[in-house]
């Protein structure tokens, strides 16, 4: 997904929760977030695994082992055959 239907896309789901919402490319950096907007460009390790693995959700409890990690769920989102992840 490129960074301008990301940027759409996130901010249509803005409107539906109060949650920080960010999608994530396949070299595993945020191209958009509906709250936390300085994380924009920071890398986040396990959307990054998950897209190396294949594997189509996680959930976080306990961040201090990942890189630019925050408890959450991630998510697997496909868009013409490209994939990248989507953290709430």
């Amino acid at each position: 997904i490129d960074e301008v239907l990301a940027k759409k896309f996130i901010d249509k789901i803005a409107s539906y929760t109060y949650h920080n919402v960010n999608i994530i490319n396949e070299q595993g950096r945020i191209i958009a977030a509906s709250k936390d907007l300085h994380r924009v460009g920071d890398f986040h390790e396990v959307a990054w695994k998950m897209l190396q693995k294949d594997s189509n959700e996680s959930c976080v409890t306990q961040t201090d082992d990942y890189l630019g990690v925050q408890p959450g769920v991630n998510l697997i989102l496909t868009c013409k055959g490209k994939k990248s992840a989507l953290s709430v």
